[in-house]
């Protein structure tokens, strides 16, 4: 990976010096290439060793501005590589935290920043802001290959041989159905389904998730406050608030992606000219 301080170092010389100002950074390239250069302190070197032949030809004040705009580029460019690999690591312990809390509560969410914000000295509010949106973003991205899960299976009861126009069918009316789910994968979940139940399926008793029982929860209370207060009693009230507030908006988002009424899915098949599907559901 090139060094993005060579290309500023050169573009800074020439700005500031014209052609005198390429040739030194060519004499100096010339010696070690300074795009192959990692190490601080000797950037810091070669940027000396600028400054020196700098005085020389176009005096020392023109010299140390152009060395202070150097220096400060190395102190942005070390900051935001300490950025970087501390929001890696974030998102790896957040990765981690979320294969062991599958859904887990506000509660689980605060002891969890608390935790990074003492191990790596930052602010628990900005941490715990990050860590509620990235559950969100984890809660319906499981909710959507659950509900994905469910939806092929129908498709493969009423279809067990699916022809190509058939699948075609499917993957339209998953788009139409307000499931975000890549095509791709989508079709490569129904052929591994299919082939599951034609070469090797073993039906086993699997304790339903926190997800599954909340999903089955709100698929058999469709009252908007009685979600609500299921929410709110779980500790996973955050996933409808916007800020302070319980959001009416991403309440609706919530219920529409885990489900949708037999009229609906009627009514979908229905705008697509699939009335076939319908007979067969």
């Amino acid at each position: 990976m090139t060094n993005p301080f060579a290309e500023f170092a050169k573009k800074t010389l020439i700005e500031n010096l014209g052609v005198s100002g390429k040739d030194l950074y060519l004499k100096v390239n010339s010696r070690k290439p300074v795009e192959e250069i990692y190490d601080k302190e000797e950037i810091f070197n070669i940027i000396k060793t600028m400054e020196n032949i700098i005085i020389a030809i176009n005096g020392k004040e023109t010299a140390e501005e152009i060395s202070l705009i150097l220096r400060n580029k190395i102190i942005e460019l070390d900051k935001s590589d300490t950025e970087i690999k501390k929001e890696n690591l974030l998102i790896k312990e957040a990765e981690e935290f979320f294969s062991k809390n599958e859904l887990p509560s506000e509660t689980e969410i605060r002891y969890h920043a608390k935790y990074l914000a003492l191990k790596n000295g930052i602010n628990i509010n900005e941490i715990e802001n990050k860590i509620t949106d990235r559950a969100k973003s984890h809660i319906k991205k499981i909710i959507s290959a659950k509900r994905i899960k469910v939806e092929i299976c129908g498709f493969l009861d009423r279809f067990p041989k699916p022809e190509k126009a058939d699948i075609i069918d499917f993957v339209n009316y998953i788009r139409l159905s307000r499931i975000i789910y890549p095509e791709t994968q989508l079709k490569e979940d129904i052929e591994n389904e299919r082939i599951l139940r034609k070469f090797y399926r073993v039906h086993e008793l699997v304790e339903p998730s926190l997800i599954d029982q909340f999903m089955s929860f709100v698929k058999e209370n469709r009252d908007r406050e009685v979600i609500k207060k299921y929410l709110e009693k779980e500790g996973n009230i955050y996933l409808i608030k916007e800020g302070e507030s319980v959001s009416e908006t991403l309440l609706s988002e919530l219920i529409d992606l885990m489900v949708i009424s037999e009229n609906e899915v009627k009514d979908v098949l229905a705008q697509m000219g699939l009335q076939h599907m319908i007979e067969n559901k």
